[in-house]
């Protein structure tokens, strides 16, 4: 398949028909998406041999996915042009999800028992195929949403930090930065924000895209899944009032500080 962009791949926790999911997607096609060459999609199922009680994979079985997942990337990239955007795991099943061309689309579907039935290491795959020109399966349901993103993104700015010898459970003060439409929606986030506790700057603006910028600071610990319980409650109080939320930052606190 010719190079259309560079995956980024990441992995994200969601729940599924009550049950916990593990989603694993590349990010960087949401820029892309819908790429109008290649209007349908493509699931392929399969079962996981040792799935764990609440549903998940279990560790001893990562390589063998793994090997099934560039088996199949493989193939299909190369037999039917097809684009690899995700997978995820959810009641003791993976799904993984392609898009390839229209082009011959009823040829493909009858060498698709072919195609997946070589697959290695055992499984036996179940696929399906329906017309999806926007790409919504990927749009609305592989993608994270705000909130699953910002997981993401906390969880590299983390590994940042820990590379450089930060230790985590240090008490900090934790910056923050959102823009805002009108200099009234930042007035009311600011308010929002300084009664869940924020020490919250004056609203700057407007800038050269007619936005308000908002900087608020809370003092934080970074251990034990914090930055993701404080990064859901700021986004709560903001995307409502039509923010774009820019993240978060903070010192490195080492032990010899």
């Amino acid at each position: 398949m010719p190079a259309r962009w560079s995956p980024n791949f990441d992995v994200y926790r969601a729940v599924v028909d009550d049950r916990p999911a593990v989603f694993l997607v590349d990010l960087a096609a949401a820029e892309y998406a819908p790429l109008d060459t290649h209007p349908i999609r493509l699931q392929i199922r399969v079962k996981l041999s040792s799935a764990r009680e609440d549903g998940l994979r279990d560790a001893g079985e990562a390589d063998a996915i793994t090997a099934l997942e560039d088996a199949m990337v493989q193939r299909l990239e190369a037999r039917i042009d097809a684009v690899y955007v995700g997978r995820f795991t959810n009641a003791g099943h993976t799904v993984f999800v392609f898009y390839f061309p229209a082009t011959h689309a009823e040829e493909v579907r009858a060498s698709l028992d072919v195609m997946v039935g070589e697959l290695p290491h055992g499984y036996q795959p179940e696929w399906l195929t329906d017309e999806d020109a926007d790409w919504e399966y990927y749009v609305e349901f592989l993608a994270p949403d705000m909130f699953a993103h910002q997981q993401i993104e906390n969880r590299r700015l983390l590994d940042e930090l820990v590379s450089q010898g930060d230790l985590l459970d240090s008490i900090r003060t934790v910056d923050h930065l959102a823009f805002f439409p009108d200099e009234d929606s930042a007035t009311r986030a600011a308010e929002a924000l300084a009664e869940a506790g924020f020490e919250v700057d004056a609203p700057d603006g407007p800038g050269e895209d007619g936005r308000f910028s908002l900087e608020f600071h809370r003092t934080e610990q970074l251990a034990d899944g914090r930055p993701d319980e404080f990064t859901a409650e700021v986004l709560e109080l903001v995307l409502p009032l039509d923010a774009e939320y820019d993240g978060w930052a903070t010192i490195v606190v080492r032990g010899d500080a």
